[in-house]
């Protein structure tokens, strides 16, 4: 049996909890902003990728082979600019993906990055 002496303290008649709408909304909000920045997000942090490639490189590949073909993407088109600030490069996603296919298929760890056919 519901409190009603504490339900109509609080505004409410019945049983039902009323929730406001604004904390509903801002709760929605903030989830759909979580997960829009994850998508958007490139997996890996540049710096700390190119540092794991400098010191160890299988790890930092195998790294990489976890990503699925949206994630690999835009590791790519994000480090590519991270090179391209960083040491005046033009690179292009499409290239930093080329040598990272060739990379991983030299290490058993994926072929066709474009299609992920023999990862």
């Amino acid at each position: 049996m519901p409190n009603t002496r504490l339900l109509s303290a609080l505004g409410h008649a019945d049983d039902r909890v009323a929730r406001p709408a604004h904390a509903t909304t801002w709760l929605l909000e903030d989830a759909r902003r979580h997960v829009a920045d994850k998508l958007v997000s490139p997996a890996l942090d540049c710096a700390d990728l190119a540092e794991q490639l400098r010191m160890n490189a299988d790890a930092a590949y195998a790294e990489l082979a976890r990503l699925d073909l949206v994630q690999l993407t835009l590791q790519a088109v994000c480090y590519a600019a991270y090179a391209n600030e960083l040491l005046g490069l033009d690179l292009s996603g499409d290239d930093v993906l080329g040598f990272w296919g060739v990379a991983l298929a030299r290490r058993g760890q994926g072929g066709c990055v474009s299609c992920k056919e023999h990862v």
